[in-house]
């Protein structure tokens, strides 16, 4: 009696596992498809901060660069 008992706990704590897997799997896959679709929505400002840092010598113009990806990004939610 005690080794089946043993048996369907150790099972449900092996599902209740696997589901918390499958959860923390979907959640990533939907944060992963959220940063893409966000890459995809302001194309233009992803790519204009890449060549900006590409050409960014220092971190000064480093910052100036995240500041300007960050007013662009401000300005195309606003629509202007």
């Amino acid at each position: 009696l005690i080794g089946v008992v043993v048996m369907v706990v150790a099972g449900a704590v092996r599902i209740a596992a696997l589901t918390m897997l499958m959860v923390m799997v979907m959640l990533w896959s939907l944060f992963l498809g959220f940063a893409a679709l966000v890459q995809l929505i302001f194309v233009d400002a992803t790519i204009a901060y890449a060549e900006c840092l590409q050409q960014a010598m220092t971190l000064s113009r480093q910052q100036q660069c995240t500041s300007q990806m960050s007013d662009g990004l401000l300005q195309q939610l606003m629509g202007q």
